[in-house]
């Protein structure tokens, strides 16, 4: 008979085989459990492939833009010609300001067509539902948009800065540039945010209409037609509505050292930083609404291949389950 061994209270729990009244075995269960444990947790957590992930989305979009490079061509030589007719026509302080006015044209047209239409675009062809049943991240799908926008935006404006600075002879200096260049594209943030939510909300059919009001704002902001031309009373009212072209034209102004009417750019900076926040906010609730539309959408497809396939026995026991 093997010997009577009692395990004290204070020792791990084993497992001890005995042969001809000898210890042949003693493993503790605890160390086991543990070993499992940790090979659990090794399978479990896969390596981080998010930053992986990330540079093939950002491939992804730039291969888009390649195969349309319409948006690209245009945002740069429309800028370019407008300001390059000019500057045979007017005073060069002048035409410095149409530079940063139709610079800024050029960055709303990438960001309407980056952020806007391109989402409004994939929502409408179901683009944004495949996306969302593939293993891609939503802040990844996101930040990889904006990375996009900000290369192209700031690969435009140093091509249209660098021609304009040597073939006109600009009095300004290089920091002043590097300054204006800085401001353009942080102050285009919250308008990015604008359109990545109108994309969400709105249909590709009706996304022309919302853009339009924009480009009017861009016009009678102070860069293209002075803001003296509009009424007393909306001059007044304009620095404390939630207008973020508005916003951003003063800004840009100041940056580039221009004049302004009416000068607030605490305000117009504070502006800015609410209109990334709401839009930024408005843009999340909308991918969500988009995410529970593509699970009932899944759902009643589901629903769809369960009644024809119903007539299978095996297959219904498999859907049902479901």
């Amino acid at each position: 008979m093997p010997p009577d061994r009692t395990i004290p209270s204070n020792e791990e729990p084993r497992i001890v085989e005995f042969n001809n009244g000898e210890i042949v075995s003693d493993t503790v269960i605890s160390s086991i459990t543990n070993q499992v444990d940790s090979l659990r947790e090794v399978n479990v957590s896969p390596p981080n492939k998010s930053f992986e992930i990330l540079k093939e989305q950002v491939r992804v979009e730039f291969l888009q833009l390649w195969r349309k490079p319409m948006v690209l061509v245009f945002s740069l030589l429309l800028p370019l010609f407008i300001v390059y007719i000019y500057s045979n026509m007017v005073d060069k302080q002048l035409i410095y300001q149409q530079l940063i006015a139709y610079a800024i044209l050029g960055l709303l047209i990438i960001s309407i067509q980056t952020f806007g239409t391109k989402v409004a675009e994939e929502k409408t062809k179901g683009w944004m539902k495949l996306l969302q049943v593939t293993p891609l991240p939503p802040p990844i799908y996101i930040v990889a948009k904006i990375i996009v926008a900000i290369f192209i935006s700031g690969l435009c404006l140093a091509l249209l800065f660098s021609f304009f600075a040597v073939t006109l002879d600009f009095d300004q200096p290089f920091l002043t540039w590097l300054f204006v260049f800085c401001i353009l594209i942080v102050g285009m943030i919250p308008l990015n945010a604008m359109m990545l939510a109108l994309g969400y909300w709105i249909d590709k059919d009706i996304f022309g209409y919302f853009t339009l009001p924009i480009m009017i704002v861009w016009i009678v902001s102070g860069l293209i037609l002075p803001i003296k031309i509009l009424p007393k009373t909306v001059q007044n009212l304009l620095p404390y509505l939630p207008i973020p072209t508005y916003h951003y034209a003063q800004i840009a102004l100041w940056a580039g050292g221009i004049p302004s009417e009416k000068v607030h750019i605490w305000l117009d900076w504070q502006w800015l930083i609410w209109a990334t926040v709401v839009f930024g906010m408005l843009a999340a609730w909308g991918y969500q609404r988009s995410q529970i539309d593509q699970k009932l959408t899944w759902f009643s497809l589901l629903e769809q291949i369960k009644k024809k396939l119903s007539k299978f026995s095996l297959l219904e026991r498999l859907f049902a389950r479901f």
